[in-house]
């Protein structure tokens, strides 16, 4: 039997056609699988604060109370149970005491923000991904900006001229601009969410076409679909899903970490990290 494909190429002797599957939906959470991890590793590690992934999902990174950044290979990528402690760097944040509340670096690997409630941070690696290289450049206190606390949550947009950030207590996602020189200034590019129920966290999907956040009160996520690609002011809310039955939730969760293929997202709470994939 031939099979004639339009064009003129005809296949005999057998040949099959293999349609490969689509891809993954990104976001798509409606028949959640969850995963839980410990900290793995490093018997010195304190509360963590913050995480981020790196190198597609090789590399992860903590903060903790012990004022250390900690980097970690994964023999598998996104698999927590493979990772190894590889080093740490202490560099104790000005206002520290405040806890961080996120982390992200530049796709690189060679810039890195840190956040602490209302202080953000610009942070340089010398070596890309190698956490010992990490150096303090220099901090802004976006409350004397734009008068909002409790930032919880950020990654870099499409172009890597702007962190996105949610405000826990105004109850908006805010957009502020980089510059590596003078660093972050407040601007407009900013949704109000809704002050209640109170928001934590943020991630882009793959695109830049919707984000994700959490709601601390109803515990669901809140997946929101813009018009124009990173710009969140044209964000409206398309999708909620209840993510009440992992536990420890409530008021835990401040991190919304994805995988490369968005695919999973990695939620974190002071003792454990929760994956959900699809």
């Amino acid at each position: 039997m031939a099979i004639t494909i339009t064009g003129g190429l005809t296949m005999s002797g057998g040949t099959e056609i293999v349609i490969p599957p689509p891809p993954p939906s990104e976001f798509d959470f409606s028949n959640p699988v969850y995963n839980s991890y410990t900290w793995p590793g490093d018997s010195n590690i304190g509360t963590v604060f913050a995480i981020a992934f790196g190198k597609d999902g090789e590399k992860f990174y903590v903060t903790d109370s012990t004022y250390n950044y900690r980097e970690f290979d994964l023999s598998t990528p996104y698999d927590l149970s493979t990772a190894t402690y590889v080093r740490g760097k202490n560099i104790p944040a000005l206002e520290y005491s405040r806890g961080p509340s996120g982390m992200t670096f530049n796709a690189a690997g060679t810039r890195m923000v840190g956040q602490a409630d209302w202080y953000h941070y610009a942070l340089e690696l010398s070596t890309a991904w190698d956490i010992s290289t990490l150096t303090f450049k220099r901090e802004v206190n976006i409350n004397s900006q734009s008068g909002d606390t409790n930032y919880n949550g950020l990654q870099f947009n499409g172009s890597e001229d702007k962190i996105v950030t949610t405000t826990y207590q105004a109850g908006e996602v805010q957009a502020l601009d980089v510059s590596w020189t003078s660093f972050f200034y407040n601007n407009s590019d900013k949704i109000s969410v809704g002050t209640f129920p109170r928001k934590k966290g943020f991630a882009f999907d793959k695109t830049g076409s919707r984000f994700i956040i959490y709601d601390r009160d109803n515990q669901d996520l809140l997946i929101y679909t813009m018009t124009t690609p990173y710009d969140v002011t044209t964000g409206t809310l398309s999708t909620t899903y209840d993510v009440s039955g992992i536990n420890p939730v409530g008021d835990a969760i401040t991190n919304i970490v994805p995988s490369h293929d968005f695919t999973k997202i990695f939620l974190l709470n002071n003792a454990t990290v929760w994956m959900i994939s699809q």
